[in-house]
């Protein structure tokens, strides 16, 4: 019975229905579907920009507030792009809708230039935020100890070694929203402390072209609803290749692109309310539970070897 009573303790202290809830809004998803071995060409950008551009037109016509590019969607520095920065921003004045898109950034840092991966938001009345990606991803988004190592080489091609970012906290959405990027969302503590923060809502940008058609996308989308339904809160998941989805608060998908397809998803979602336990006290449960099961199998043990019971 003790074992039962601590495998049932989250849940006894985690109802299945939190019934504060917050408020309802309609959002969007795009999934441009351009191949990793493709996405960095020059000659691809206004292609890039452009399908983005229309998806997320069709996300404005059926009533979307905010929509959601990938990681990386936009595919060169958009800080240093003068007309794209005018376009997307007259964009998102004209149309009274929030964006959110991933591109890679820099910082000149004295004699140094650290590049970062980033996402911004851009608000209707031309506001403008960025979030730089703090869990870097070991010979994928840097080498450890590279100075140590030069002739390690990364494994993955792309602009650079990033530099980690630092804490910001939720964005200035319609309501209050945590920026993921990439594999962010597998760690517990990063959706966890955007919500303890104030965020309503988390946002994941990323890029899984990277997995092929393999178990990966998939993995990485059921590791996004335990987030969902631990914290309470929706997440918009927007995946370059795929799998794009919407979760609501309960960890149910509510609407998902295929992986290899290109479209947009638009729906209404719940954001959070109330913060759970696991948000406000994390994995605390963790060690008690461990120590009374550790109780629990000694106390078997002892018995087993005394021969007064069997197992």
């Amino acid at each position: 019975m003790l074992l039962v009573f601590v495998l049932l303790l989250p849940l006894i202290l985690y109802p299945a229905r939190n019934k504060s809830v917050g408020q309802k809004l309609r959002v969007g998803v795009v999934q441009g579907n351009f191949q990793q071995e493709i996405k960095w060409e020059e000659s691809l950008k206004d292609e890039t920009l452009s399908t983005y551009l229309s998806l997320t037109e069709k996300a404005f016509s059926e009533g979307a507030q905010l929509v959601v590019w990938p990681e990386t969607a936009v595919p060169v520095y958009y800080q240093s792009e003068p007309e794209l920065i005018q376009t997307l921003r007259q964009f998102t004045s004209t149309r009274d809708i929030h964006l959110i898109f991933g591109s890679p950034g820099f910082e000149i840092s004295g004699r140094e230039i650290l590049l970062y991966n980033r996402v911004y938001h851009l608000a209707p009345g031309g506001g403008e935020e960025s979030y730089d990606k703090i869990m870097l991803v070991p010979f994928g988004e840097y080498v450890p100890l590279g100075k140590l190592i030069p002739f390690v080489d990364r494994l993955v091609p792309g602009e650079g070694e990033f530099s980690t970012g630092t804490w910001k906290g939720p964005f200035k959405t319609p309501v209050p929203s945590g920026a993921l990027i990439c594999y962010e969302i597998s760690i517990p503590s990063r959706g966890r402390r955007e919500v303890r923060d104030g965020a309503k809502m988390l946002l994941n940008v990323t890029n899984d072209a990277w997995f092929g058609r393999s178990w990966g996308p998939y993995q990485h989308l059921a590791v996004s609803a335990v987030r969902a339904l631990e914290n309470r809160v929706p997440i918009l998941r927007a995946a370059n290749t795929g799998i794009s989805a919407v979760i609501d608060r309960s960890g149910r998908i509510l609407s998902s692109i295929p992986l290899g397809e290109r479209g947009v998803i638009v729906v209404d979602v719940e954001t959070g309310g109330r913060q759970t336990l696991y948000t406000r006290f994390g994995d605390w449960i963790v060690i008690p539970s461990a120590a009374v099961l550790s109780v629990y199998f000694l106390v078997l043990l002892s018995l087993w070897r005394s021969r007064k019971w069997t197992i």
